[in-house]
């Protein structure tokens, strides 16, 4: 079952996991809102310069789709913080220097999410950069001093408890029902990094190429990238429309 954005599973079911895996978490994320004064958030984790990156928890649809925008297209200001270790804050993606920057993710926000601010805080626990706080706002206003205050001490506390609750669930999984992985967390997206070597071998293209081609196709079919890639892996490397060979 997919939302209005192509965002796959009941949302329903997909709260209550996070109220059984993360609550903590979960209970922080919904702090933001009232906290910093936005109309929504999300918590991502990423690794290897934000190409490897999952959503923890959402507040609601929109900043799940604002997550999944961003991975999908490869540009967005949460990946940009990550990357830089530094907070970005756009009260107006639909300005200038924003739209130049991100050209794709700001048209794609502006025209179908309806979102004008974003505002995003990398997490760091044990001084390594650990994922990312999303917050966002309909309207383009700025955060004041004291919002921004707010967020950057979220960020710290969501920092330890992220951390410990990952490790947590890890260990009280049932490993004859769920074998334990390498790590404290497998990605839910580890699909896309297997379609896009799937895919490369298909083609004949570097990883990187089929990696655009993937994104593009997603895009022009306005479906998540997970979504899409999830089915080329259980096609054994194949697109929707393409003959088996």
């Amino acid at each position: 079952m997919q939302d209005q954005w192509g965002q796959d599973g009941d949302p329903a079911q997909r709260a209550v996991a996070a109220d059984a895996c993360l609550p903590v978490t979960k209970s922080l994320t919904a702090l933001c809102v009232d906290d910093v004064g936005v109309d929504g958030a999300a918590v991502a984790i990423m690794t290897d310069a934000a190409r490897s990156r999952d959503l923890l928890c959402a507040t609601d649809s929109v900043a799940a789709r604002i997550d999944e925008l961003q991975f999908t297209i490869g540009e967005g200001p949460c990946m940009d913080a990550f990357v830089g270790g530094e907070s970005i804050t756009t009260s107006d993606v639909g300005e200038q220097t924003a739209a130049a920057r991100w050209p794709a993710f700001s048209s794609e926000l502006l025209d179908e999410v309806g979102v004008r601010g974003i505002f995003a805080y990398p997490i760091f626990a044990g001084g390594a950069q650990l994922g990312v706080l999303e917050l966002y706002r309909r309207q383009n206003t700025a955060l004041t001093s004291s919002q921004n205050t707010a967020a950057h001490v979220l960020t710290i506390r969501l920092g330890a408890v992220v951390l410990s609750e990952l490790e947590t669930y890890r260990w009280s999984l049932d490993p004859t029902q769920y074998p334990r992985w390498e790590g404290s967390y497998r990605f839910a997206r580890a699909d896309v990094h297997a379609a896009v070597g799937m895919l490369s071998v298909r083609w004949k293209t570097s990883p990187a190429d089929a990696g655009l081609r993937l994104r593009a196709r997603a895009y022009a079919e306005s479906r998540s990238i997970s979504s899409m890639a999830r089915d080329i892996v259980h096609r054994h490397g194949q697109l929707a429309d393409e003959d088996a060979s």
